[in-house]
């Protein structure tokens, strides 16, 4: 996945991102950046957004998010449902966004959200899914 998110920031030059700090996608991505001397937003839904994850998942987290330029809490109101939460934090990112990637694999639910919703915005979308799905087995992420 690094190695996904390492090629997509070169070949786009980016010079800034914002993650969602979902992991797996997100974190890969952050970290690439980090990697390339780039700063990152961490856009995360709402404070103790990672506590239902498993303990090394919890860790990768916190470490990620230290590497922060800038931390966003986006649902500050304990009246917010987790997916309302994690809506609002797609919408953010999409509002203060150029370009939108992905790894999206079609079906519905946040990611898909996010996606149409970048699109209604007229906001460019990277779903670089086919490159990560059919990767060859023997290559790492």
């Amino acid at each position: 996945m690094m190695t996904l998110a390492d090629g997509w920031l070169k070949r786009k030059s980016v010079t800034r991102l914002i993650s969602g700090m979902a992991a797996g996608w997100d974190h890969a991505l952050a970290l690439a950046a980090v990697a390339r001397g780039l700063p990152f937003i961490a856009a995360v839904p709402y404070l103790g957004y990672e506590s239902s994850w498993p303990a090394a998942s919890q860790d990768l987290f916190h470490e990620v998010l230290e590497m922060a330029q800038e931390v966003r809490y986006i649902a500050s109101d304990a009246e917010t449902s987790e997916k309302e939460a994690r809506r609002l934090r797609n919408r953010w990112m999409v509002d203060h966004s150029d370009r939108v990637v992905a790894l999206w694999n079609g079906k519905t639910g946040g990611t898909a959200d996010c996606i149409h919703y970048a699109r209604s915005q007229r906001k460019p979308v990277d779903n670089l899914w086919e490159k990560w799905s059919f990767r060859p087995a023997s290559s790492p992420g």
